[in-house]
């Protein structure tokens, strides 16, 4: 099974009143321990999910690897606890962690 990872700020473009992403200066500084919601699309057969990524390293230049938190439940892959790659473009949503990575959540 394949899966891609869909633009947030294409979605958020093609629907600006309704689809609202954080800022691009929100989503260029990410650190690890931060809690990103991307957009999991399945190609075969069709499937999309929304789930939480931890962030665990940082280029500097908006371009992540972090951790999926989430089980997906119309998905076969990617699995919960798997590697995955994403830029700035791709964050749809951000959730900050008091910086121990435990989760101890605060919305921007």
């Amino acid at each position: 099974m394949s899966w891609t990872l869909e633009s947030a700020e294409a979605r958020a473009k093609a629907a600006p009143d309704t689809f609202l992403i954080p800022c691009l200066e929100v989503r260029e500084r990410l650190v690890p321990g931060d809690l990103a919601k991307l957009i999991f699309v399945q190609h075969i057969p069709p499937a999309g999910e929304r789930m939480w990524v931890r962030v665990d390293k940082t280029t500097g230049n908006g371009e992540y690897s972090g951790t999926l938190l989430n089980q997906p439940v119309t998905m076969e892959f990617p699995k919960v606890g798997h590697e995955v790659f994403f830029s700035a473009k791709h964050v749809a949503d951000v959730k900050r962690t008091s910086g121990d990575g435990r989760g101890d959540l605060a919305l921007i």
